[in-house]
């Protein structure tokens, strides 16, 4: 529903209509409509953040931004139903989450460059999802490839081999 119109316009009768509960089950789980999205967030992030710290190849950026980028096209309907209400911070909290791992997952030569190249590719990623992803919901197999190859160039010049 989040997809279709902004979560001021959805009421409590439309989620539960659709969901097929009545109103009192939907309180039990809910404080009201931005609990659920809030909630739906921290699930979002949840998921993100194990998948995430599940990855184990040391030293491959390639696999680990292609990790990473598959999760978010899997995941596209619920990255843009909560992309599109502007008080969410999902995209910003996905973007620290994959710095915080690709520091430990990838052997990033000692030196400010590499750390900026890293912030550089991941907070672009988010500009390119935001701008591009987001707005067009679409990011096929092809576009994750094509964005992963992008990255890789850029942060090779910067990881130990």
């Amino acid at each position: 529903m989040l997809a279709k119109k902004p979560i001021e316009k959805i009421t409590i009768v439309e989620v539960t209509t659709l969901a097929k509960v009545n109103r009192r089950t939907f309180y039990v789980y809910y404080e009201d409509i931005y609990d659920l999205k809030e909630q739906v967030e921290d699930d979002t992030l949840t998921r993100f953040l194990l998948m995430v710290n599940d990855y184990s190849e040391v030293n491959d950026d390639y696999g680990y931004f292609r990790h990473i980028l598959k999760f978010v096209s899997d995941n596209l309907v619920t990255f843009d139903a909560l992309y599109k209400n502007s008080n969410s911070s999902l995209m910003s909290k996905v973007a620290e989450m994959t710095i915080k791992r690709a520091k430990e997952v990838l052997k990033l030569k000692v030196g400010i460059d590499a750390i900026r190249a890293l912030n550089f590719v991941c907070w672009g990623t988010i500009g390119f999802l935001e701008d591009t992803v987001l707005k067009s919901h679409k990011f096929e197999e092809k576009d994750v490839e094509q964005l992963t190859t992008m990255v890789s160039n850029i942060l090779m010049p910067y990881i130990e081999l």
